[in-house]
């Protein structure tokens, strides 16, 4: 399976960004 950067998965999730 690829999975993207985790860094851009973060982005995408405010409760992990914050």
């Amino acid at each position: 399976h690829n999975l993207p950067p985790l860094e851009h998965s973060y982005s995408e999730l405010p409760l992990i960004t914050n």
